[in-house]
């Protein structure tokens, strides 16, 4: 929770007297960042591009604090060229009297190495600063293509950019169709039969048709198919099956759209893993607050989004992440707090981490983490540097691994050993959708079937295992309720 108090570093002789561009025509400049390359703020506006100007200097300690909120970073790396290509970020260096060596942190006029810790292009330029009326440092401004003019921002976090960008009065949609798959909603630990991802149009046309393309362990394991309206810059949360993840896993969505030539921005990639699973109904949570505790709330939800705890101060509340009006409460500053938690029952459940300043609780000011842990005191979740939320899911009941699909009766394979097919017979206690996975000895996964639909009775499927080397293979059928594993030869 870096506090930064909105302060500011007034320039020698003008102080506050010279006001800050807003809501006026952009002035045209261009220069070139320490990487040597050319940018020109007309030619990126002509591109549809929107631009967010962080002019600073090397001496200003709040310019310091505000860079390492990573705010500027996430808008960068997300939404920048490597993301949806809509934006692009340029930190102006505007104090004359400072040079090359200032930026890189070796002098005595600058607070830090500024190449490390700024990632988007810098440009040491102090005519910059002079044309867009820098009063005071460090000056945010968003630029945007569709009227050409700029906007004072007042040190924003990345939701409030985000909004800003997004938002169909300053944007400009370059293509007709254009699709962007933003990422998952929620925990990466996977618990339950569905996961949620953000899609945005980008295009000036309405989206009305598209699938997500969820793939896995080198397959695509599902293909959701999406119909409605989406106008431009309009976002939608779909709901697409789980993925089958055997530990941390890459997962890539895809959002597949006809007519969508800018594939750059239609894929999304993380890694998912199995939610942690505790066999006691007790956990303990552990929060080490920074400096700023009283920013801290937490709550731990059941899979139909029932509170079954909560703690840290309410004042904050759910909805609090990045709202930046909360000055005391909650635990102290510094302090260790541990939570003791009793869930009613087996099942999912989200832990969901609100920062009120919207920067986590680590690391600028203090050490801040927080850890959930099991009933044997083995950490299962932890985090700190999670923005204005962070999310984790658990699982109370079976662990992954453990035989235990309660929707699966009795499991058959034959011949065993087998030479060239196998024949895995099923008796469903219950209708489901689950994966069949085959593994070898070392868990290597030789075959997954995605999203086998297994019905009440016998269900029955045939495996080719004429080409797998001999040795000792498992069959698993798994979803994200658990998994059940019977085990077979293959002899040639």
């Amino acid at each position: 929770m870096k506090r930064i108090l909105l302060s500011f570093c007034l320039l020698a002789g003008l102080g506050a007297a010279q006001a800050q561009l807003n809501n006026v025509a952009c002035p045209s400049f261009s220069g070139t960042d320490t990487e040597g390359n050319a940018w020109d703020i007309d030619d990126l506006m002509d591109d549809g591009y929107t631009i967010i100007l962080d002019v600073f200097a090397t001496w200003c300690g709040p310019c310091w604090s505000y860079a390492g909120t990573g705010a500027l970073d996430k808008v960068w790396e997300e939404l920048g060229p490597e993301g949806a290509d809509k934006v692009i970020v340029l930190s102006i260096e505007a104090d004359p009297s400072t040079n090359a060596a200032d930026l890189a942190g070796t002098t005595g006029g600058t607070v830090g190495n500024w190449n490390e810790l700024i990632h988007n292009p810098i440009i040491d330029n102090a005519s910059i600063g002079s044309i867009l009326s820098v009063a005071a440092y460090p000056t945010i401004y968003r630029v945007c293509p569709n009227d050409r003019k700029i906007y004072y921002m007042n040190q924003p976090g990345y939701d409030a950019m985000d909004a800003a960008i997004m938002d169909a009065d300053c944007s400009v949609a370059s293509d007709p169709v254009d699709g962007f798959l933003g990422g998952v909603e929620g925990a990466l630990e996977v618990c339950g039969s569905d996961v949620a991802v953000q899609v945005t149009n980008l295009g000036s046309n309405d989206l009305t048709a598209f699938d997500i393309e969820v793939n896995a362990l080198g397959s695509i394991q599902s293909t959701t198919p999406w119909t409605g309206t989406l106008a431009s810059f309009e976002s939608a949360s779909v709901v697409v099956p789980a993925p089958f993840v055997a530990g941390s896993d890459d997962v890539s969505f895809r959002i597949v759209a006809a007519g969508d030539a800018k594939t750059g921005n239609d894929t999304y990639l993380t890694t998912m893993r199995p939610a942690p699973a505790n066999t006691s109904m007790d956990f303990e949570l552990e929060i080490q607050a920074d400096q700023y505790g009283y920013e801290i709330y937490w709550q731990l939800e059941d899979e139909s989004g029932t509170v079954v705890a909560s703690g840290g101060n309410a004042a904050v509340g759910i909805n609090g992440g990045g709202a930046q009006s909360i000055t005391s409460g909650g635990y102290g500053p510094n302090s260790l707090n541990i939570e003791s938690i009793t869930v009613p029952g087996p099942g999912c459940y989200s832990l969901v981490m609100v920062d009120d300043w919207g920067d986590g609780i680590c690391c600028g000011y203090g050490d801040g983490y927080y850890r959930l842990k099991d009933g044997d005191g083995n950490t299962m979740v932890e985090g700190g540097g999670f923005g204005p939320y962070g999310y984790n899911n658990v699982r109370q009941g079976m662990a992954s691994g453990i035989d235990g699909l309660p929707a699966v009766g009795s499991m058959n394979l034959f011949p065993n050993p087998a030479s060239s097919a196998v024949y895995l017979q099923v008796e469903g206690v219950e209708a489901l959708h689950a994966n069949i996975v085959i593994t070898n000895a070392i868990g290597q996964v030789v075959e997954m079937r995605a999203e086998q639909q297994f019905v009440v009775g016998t269900n029955a499927f045939t495996f080719d295992v004429s080409e797998l080397p001999a040795g000792l293979y498992n069959a698993t059928i798994t979803n994200n309720n658990g998994q059940r594993t019977v085990s077979f030869s293959v002899a040639h």
